[in-house]
């Protein structure tokens, strides 16, 4: 990195291409079905190109790029009204109006934030134009990394502590009992 300007935008295309959207799909997940999550990733293209328009010279919003913007996104909404409940070949997995049919708004909205994410992170990338790409990727791997670490250590510390030797192996943990 040659300069702390480049640095920050490192910085942002760490957190915003890997450990951000992780922890939000992740969180997500454990409460609405992959399925949904994988379909709502579908705007990741639209959030993308309408970011794209106003942060770069030469990826400006046209209007055959438009059209495909909301000739998708009728397409995403499509599918998206159409999957709950549904099963194989558009059987109903779940009787209509059940609670097993609703997924919660909440971590549909953290999957989009993460969508969202991604986007920005992209953004992010494209401000480094002096730094080769293979580069770009090593750095900005490495500091999501050290960004998950932390919060990693934080919420199950017992993997640390097996690690110092502090803590008992799983194994040993089986034997006690």
């Amino acid at each position: 990195v040659a300069d702390w300007g480049e640095f920050g935008w490192l910085v942002a295309a760490s957190l915003g291409s890997t450990t951000v959207p992780f922890a939000l799909v992740s969180w997500a997940e454990l409460q609405i079905s992959s399925s949904r999550a994988g379909l709502l990733h579908a705007v990741s293209p639209m959030f993308a190109t309408v970011l794209a328009h106003f942060t770069t010279e030469d990826e400006k919003l046209t209007p055959r790029r438009a059209g495909g913007l909301v000739i998708g996104l009728v397409g995403t909404l499509l599918v998206l009204s159409d999957h709950q409940g549904q099963g194989v070949e558009g059987q109903d997995a779940v009787p209509p109006n059940t609670a097993a049919q609703q997924q919660p708004l909440l971590p549909q909205l953290a999957v989009i934030a993460a969508v969202l994410s991604y986007a920005l992170s992209s953004a992010a990338a494209k401000q480094l134009k002096r730094i080769p790409p293979g580069s770009i990727a090593t750095q900005v791997l490495l500091l999501a990394a050290l960004a998950s670490a932390a919060p990693a250590i934080y919420f199950d510390g017992s993997g640390l502590r097996r690690l110092v030797g502090l803590a008992d192996t799983p194994e040993q943990e089986q034997e006690q009992e």
